[in-house]
């Protein structure tokens, strides 16, 4: 616990702060190649879930899930940017712009995580 409070970051709080100091312009960002490549099998997946149910007479799924994980991803990737320098006891700096694929992969599991509360939340509800 002692090694806790001789880190230079000392709350969360000092994470927000750098971002939206950082941040105070718009910064845009893109995905790595591999990162695009996962995000593009995505779409597929969810566009041959559409195609089946309209051929099978279904309602067509609807998500978002593409838009949520692109935006899950830019904020972990400038999440950790900016927290892995505070914890070092460095100044912040404008995180990369190129976001990796495994940033895109954590974010893929946040938000089946995320969906799987709501499925779970939704049953119990009715």
């Amino acid at each position: 616990m002692e090694y806790l409070t001789n880190l230079p970051l000392s709350s969360c709080d000092d994470i927000f702060i750098e971002i939206a100091r950082l941040h105070s312009k718009r910064t845009t960002y893109s995905l790595s190649d591999d990162a695009r490549h996962l995000v593009n099998l995505i779409n597929e997946e969810f566009i041959a879930e559409v195609n089946a149910a309209i051929s099978e007479g279904r309602s067509p799924p609807k998500t978002k899930k593409v838009d949520i994980v692109l935006r899950v991803a830019v904020s972990l990737h400038i999440f950790n940017a900016v927290a892995n320098k505070l914890i070092k006891g460095e100044e912040p700096t404008i995180p990369e712009q190129q976001i990796d694929k495994s940033t895109v992969e954590n974010a893929i599991s946040y938000v089946s995580w995320a969906e799987s509360q709501k499925e779970i939340f939704v049953e119990v509800r009715y």
